[in-house]
């Protein structure tokens, strides 16, 4: 369901005059991609092997219900709208999952353990996906390309993570491919670091999940925008609303 709210905004500059929005103090119309309140996750497929998640009460930040991945050994089956296996992806591109560049996506997502990673997926369809990547086992916040599900880091900053907290990850997709990544602390408004990235290879698709060493929690998918940012030079902002 679409709705209206109000976004903060600040501007951080970066090394070599990149500029990072963080969102909070323009208006902008918002709506759920997913927040797993039907219980189920029937409109996932599996990609990259076989996956252990499932809806659960225990993996909801707010409303009933969240997406929980275990990732527990294989057991091949598919049972109830629950799907087991190992540490592969879900991921969904229907209509009601699509977001694009211009597009401003938010998660909530629960770190594993110190061993593990939560990578959230946008952009997604049969051909892989864009993350943004929770790296507790190497102590990085990370943006990927994951053509057919695979694994490239665009881009790499350090960060050191609290097991099994909540997150708030922020993702600004820019026109043209340029991409920053927010991520906020249990209070889901205090910035806590940012990574930037470019690439163009996918324009738009449905939203993707995967971890180990869990469990893993993700919640609340939701876009908000429009908006630009030069990817070429990110040495300002070409439009914040239009």
């Amino acid at each position: 369901m679409s709705r209206q709210r109000s976004i903060p905004l600040a501007v951080r500059i970066l090394t070599g005059g990149f500029a990072v929005l963080s969102l909070s103090a323009i208006p902008a119309l918002g709506a759920t991609l997913d927040d797993f309140e039907d219980g189920n996750i029937t409109e996932y497929s599996v990609a990259s092997g076989t996956v252990t998640a499932a809806a659960t009460g225990a993996a909801a930040h707010d409303g009933n219900f969240g997406l929980e991945f275990s990732g527990a050994a294989p057991f091949n089956a598919d049972q109830n709208g629950r799907m087991v296996g190992g540490t592969g992806w879900l991921w969904r591109d229907d209509a009601g999952a699509f977001a694009g560049q211009g597009d401003i996506i938010s998660w909530w997502t629960r770190s594993p353990s110190s061993t593990g990673r939560n990578y959230i997926g946008f952009g997604a369809s049969i051909a892989g996906c864009y993350s943004v990547v929770l790296g507790l086992n190497t102590a990085s916040f990370i943006i990927q390309r994951n053509d057919n599900y695979d694994f490239l880091n665009l881009a790499e900053v350090p960060h050191g993570w609290v097991a099994f907290k909540w997150y708030r990850v922020e993702l600004i997709w820019s026109v043209g491919g340029g991409m920053a990544a927010n991520l906020y602390d249990t209070d889901g408004t205090t910035l806590l670091n940012t990574v930037v990235a470019a690439d163009n290879t996918w324009a738009g698709g449905g939203i993707a999940f995967r971890s180990f060493s869990g469990p893993g929690y993700f919640d609340t998918v939701t876009t908000q925008g429009p908006i630009s940012v030069d990817s070429k030079s990110w040495g300002g902002v070409k439009s914040l609303y239009r």
